[in-house]
């Protein structure tokens, strides 16, 4: 009997054992499911974040083309005035000239 006994013992021993790794294991996964939480919330967050760069990037992209195009329009204003301004001291030149 005594090793009936002891072999009941050892099973019970082992249960309990189970037992306690099984509450360890429950708590370790209640942990993570909270940790995948926080993890979910703060990704949808960055991601929310990264769309408002992108369309701040994009707006600003939009406003540099429009720059770069009105500055090149204002350039090729300012060079219109300069050669006009050429030509009308070359035209006075020769005015000049012919008296």
């Amino acid at each position: 009997m005594s090793t009936l006994e002891e072999k009941l013992e050892e099973i019970e021993r082992k249960v309990k054992k189970l037992v306690e790794q099984n509450l360890q294991y429950k708590e370790i996964c209640e942990d993570l499911l909270v940790v995948r939480r926080v993890l979910e919330k703060e990704n949808t967050e960055l991601r929310q974040q990264l769309a408002g760069q992108v369309d701040e990037v994009n707006e600003l992209a939009n406003k540099t083309q429009k720059l770069e195009l009105t500055y090149k329009e204002d350039n090729e204003g300012i060079k219109k005035k300069i050669d006009q301004y050429i030509q009308d001291i070359d035209t006075s030149i020769e005015w000049l000239e012919q008296l």
